[in-house]
C-alpha cells in the first residue's frame, strides 16, 4: 500500500482509493482514517491511497493548493471512499457534502456512515438513488467494498 498525502506529488496507479470525509479540525479527535489504513493492511491492499491531509497531520483550512490537489487526486482515483462520521460540532463535513455532490454520478463512489451520524439522510437518499444500494454503516465493510472494486 502506498500512502499519498496532499503535500506530495500525486502518484498515478491503476489501483487507487481517495479517502473522502470530514477531518478533525482540532487535536484530540480521533481520525477515522487510521482505522482505514489498518483495514487496508488486513485486506492486503496494494494500491495507492490518496489522503487529503499533510503527512505531518497539520490541520488545513481554506488552502487553494490543498483544494487543487484534492480535485486532481479524486480525478485520478479509481474509487472515492466517502465515510461520513458526522458529529456536531466537531466533524461537520460541510466540504464533504460538496465533494459528494460533485462526484455522485461518477460511478466511482462507495459511501458509508455510522448509524448515529448527524444529518446524513440526504446523502443516504442520493447514494441509494444513484447506486441502487444502501450506505454502509460499518467502516470495515466499506473499505472491503472499495478494495474489491479495485481488483
Amino acid at each position: 500500500m502506498i500512502l499519498n498525502y496532499s503535500d506530495e506529488k500525486i502518484i498515478i496507479n491503476e489501483k487507487s482509493i481517495f479517502l473522502a470525509g470530514p477531518l478533525p479540525r482540532k487535536s484530540g479527535i480521533k481520525n477515522w482514517k487510521e482505522d482505514v489504513f489498518k483495514y487496508l493492511k488486513e485486506l492486503n491492499y496494494n494500491g495507492v491511497v490518496y489522503i487529503p491531509e499533510k503527512r505531518n497531520n497539520e490541520i488545513i483550512d481554506g488552502d487553494l493548493e490543498q483544494t487543487n490537489w484534492e480535485i486532481e487526486a479524486m480525478k485520478k482515483a479509481k474509487i472515492i471512499l466517502f465515510w461520513v462520521p458526522r458529529k456536531f460540532p466537531d466533524m461537520l463535513g460541510l466540504t464533504t457534502n460538496v465533494e459528494f455532490g460533485l462526484w455522485l454520478t461518477s460511478g466511482k463512489i462507495v459511501y458509508g456512515r455510522p448509524d448515529m451520524a448527524y444529518m446524513t439522510e440526504y446523502l443516504d437518499l442520493m447514494y441509494e438513488k444513484n447506486y441502487n444500494k444502501k450506505p454502509h454503516n460499518n467502516l470495515f465493510e466499506l473499505v472491503k467494498e472499495a478494495v474489491n472494486l479495485n481488483n
